[in-house]
């Protein structure tokens, strides 16, 4: 590839381990209205096909749209309130950070919604970190299509073979991969069994993408 000119960092998954919190908020409203959403129903649908779980209890359980809206807006309350109390920072994260800092560009381009991305990063302190974030308000359609990379190579103002994505999900694999950019992926306890064959490399860690860099691309 050219000069590495940008790398576009997910969030959740890859700075934090924020899915577990997200699934049980999700679980949690499941339950209170009836219903069970077990964690490979989760997996599947969100971190896989990018689709809500309220759809399909929506389609099942013939619930309303303004039901189903009810249902998120209490969901993103519960996840506030677990994000207030704990927002787990993965180790080693800040290390790669600080190491690519003066040496390559970098944003966050992520699912995640305004007010949860600013609750996360009073608390990582990253953000000096990025030169642009991008939250699910910056986009129209999430991913696993392409809009959030291709809203990121716009305001980078740089060719795809000059960035590359570093992912957690399939489904973030694979909007990356629509933008036209190379992606690496760093698994978590809630992807590891996701099909990453498309992927330009796949990492136990943020520690084992910064060796990579540094003898490949830097």
């Amino acid at each position: 590839m050219k000069r590495l000119e940008f790398i576009f960092w997910d969030n959740d998954g890859i700075f934090v381990d924020t899915e577990n919190l997200y699934f049980q908020a999700t679980q949690e409203v499941f339950k209170n209205n009836g219903h069970y959403l077990t964690k490979e129903q989760y997996i599947t649908l969100n971190l896989v096909e990018g689709k809500s779980p309220f759809d399909m209890l929506a389609r099942q359980h013939q619930f309303s749209e303004s039901q189903i809206n009810n249902f998120r807006k209490k969901r993103d309350q519960i996840y506030s309130e677990y994000l207030k109390n704990y927002c787990p920072i993965i180790e080693g994260v800040e290390e790669v950070l600080l190491f690519l800092k003066d040496k390559v560009k970098m944003a966050v381009v992520t699912s995640s919604k305004q007010e949860h991305f600013d609750l996360i990063h009073g608390q990582t302190g990253y953000l000096k970190y990025f030169d642009f974030t991008l939250t699910r308000n910056d986009y129209d359609r999430s991913k696993p299509h392409p809009d959030p990379y291709l809203k990121a190579l716009e305001i980078s103002n740089t060719k795809s073979d000059q960035c590359i994505v570093i992912e957690d999900s399939q489904r973030g694999l694979e909007s990356a991969k629509l933008a036209g950019l190379k992606c690496f992926i760093i698994p978590t306890e809630l992807t590891f069994q996701s099909d990453f064959s498309t992927a330009d490399g796949v990492f136990q860690s943020a520690l084992g993408l910064k060796e990579y860099l540094m003898n490949n691309v830097l």
